[in-house]
């Protein structure tokens, strides 16, 4: 089951795969705490959430999880997530109420302003109609009479005046409207950091889940090889070919392969379930997880480090939080400077062990790759061998599991080289712990 409550931004409606319904808050400290809410039908095309397509928003309403909507499913469906949007949007809408007083009292102003500038017109319009040097009988006993000149002076003076506070007023509003109608998009990138983080620690648990299958791939093929043999062990015995420890030696290994699958399959499971809570499933109907992608192997021999260092530096948080001073003081500024190249320093060297890494991954995945190939032709040749009957069975079978073995391995050099270098990607974006 899969669903998220959408508020305000996400304009009050929930969505559902299928015929999911409730959701559950799985923070990514492990702390788990469930919450229900009420199920809707899947949200019409005018209710996808804002800065959503139409083509993104569709696609997560399979029961797939595939690595690119990886970032859109934290987005709109991580209870995490969601929840510290939430907490910020409770804030943006208290705003817009505020803004909307605001602009009503600042309307009323600018028409009183209106109206007096209307008046001073109309006065500054009397008094040209007067001759030069007309003497302007004053409004009360204490002010003095003025002369037309002196009183046109004073009337522009005011209209000037009140011309600015109208400016002033109309700049407020203007400038206030901005800020209200870029607070989404603020609370969206002062949250991007927890998204980037959240987003990186999925794709690793997704990368888990992956692992695991190809364990799995190479187990469940060697207890279908473990069957025919147990079951070839206790024919030999029959026709007094083997003997009962022969039989019971086969059994024994086809017990243990059983019993790994049956771990694999569990694990599994936990690392599946684990995905559909944070990306908005609950235990009810967990999603299937898609594969992982190719890794670019040319990258790890294109890419450039220094190039990759400056942009690191850049993006990560923890050096830009480190570049503000405390407090404005000469030890102040002193104590920011060196926390700051403290702080770069450490990326630095960072970078340059995830950069081995994958240097380190790629040649692992390139010998796995020759060994395999070998592998791969000792495997044919005994497939021949053993049809010409010029290889026993024993001998075939261990052929065959090695090559299962040396297979396994490849994969996961495979998609060990696509970690490294994703997660030195992800560095390079800002995403990366110091420590």
């Amino acid at each position: 089951m899969k669903q998220r409550n959408f508020d305000q931004k996400y304009t009050g409606q929930s969505r559902r795969k299928r015929a999911r319904r409730g959701t559950c808050l799985l923070l990514l400290t492990a702390l788990v705490t469930a919450w229900a809410a009420p199920a809707y039908g899947m949200p019409p095309y005018d209710h996808i959430p804002e800065g959503c397509s139409e083509e993104t928003w569709n696609r997560m309403q399979d029961d797939l999880v595939e690595w690119d909507e990886i970032g859109d499913l934290v987005q709109y469906y991580n209870p995490t997530y969601t929840a510290a949007f939430d907490v910020a949007n409770e804030s943006a809408v208290m705003l817009s109420g505020a803004y909307s007083s605001f602009v009503k009292d600042m309307q009323e102003t600018l028409e009183t302003t209106d109206t007096t500038i209307d008046g001073l017109r109309e006065q500054q319009k009397q008094l040209l109609g007067l001759p030069a040097g007309t003497v302007v009988t004053p409004a009360t006993e204490t002010t003095p009479e003025v002369t037309k000149e002196q009183a046109l002076a004073q009337l522009e003076k005011g209209l000037e005046q009140a011309k600015d506070g109208r400016s002033q007023i109309a700049s407020g509003i203007r400038k206030t409207s901005d800020t209200v109608n870029n607070t989404p998009k603020r609370i969206e990138r002062q949250l991007m950091p927890v998204k980037k983080s959240m987003t990186f620690a999925m794709e690793g648990v997704v990368i888990s889940y992956e692992q695991l299958k190809i364990n799995r791939e190479m187990v469940a093929a060697q207890v279908k090889l473990y069957e025919t043999v147990y079951a070839t062990q206790q024919s030999m015995e029959q026709q007094g070919l083997a003997t009962s420890y022969d039989v019971l030696a086969a059994k024994n290994s086809l017990e243990q392969a059983r019993a790994s699958l049956t771990q694999i399959d569990s694990g599994m499971e936990t690392v599946r379930r684990s995905i559909g809570l944070q990306l908005g499933w609950d235990a009810a109907g967990l999603p299937e997880i898609g594969e992982v992608p190719e890794p670019e192997v040319d990258f790890v021999d294109t890419t450039n480090p220094d190039a990759d260092k400056t942009a690191a530096i850049m993006h990560n948080s923890e050096v830009r939080a480190a570049g503000k001073p405390a407090y404005s003081s000469s030890y102040g500024y002193e104590l920011r400077d060196r926390t700051e190249n403290e702080k770069t320093g450490m990326l630095v060297a960072k970078m340059d062990t995830l950069y081995a890494d994958m240097k380190e991954k790629k040649a692992l995945f390139t010998a796995a790759e020759t060994t395999l190939e070998k592998a791969r032709l000792t495997k044919e040749s005994a497939e021949r061998r053993y049809e010409l009957g010029m290889l026993g069975r024993s001998e075939y079978e261990a052929q065959e599991l090695a090559y299962i073995s040396y297979e396994a391995s490849y994969k996961l050099a495979k998609l060990n080289l696509f970690q490294s270098i994703n997660t030195y990607q992800w560095a390079v974006d800002g995403v990366v712990t110091l420590d």
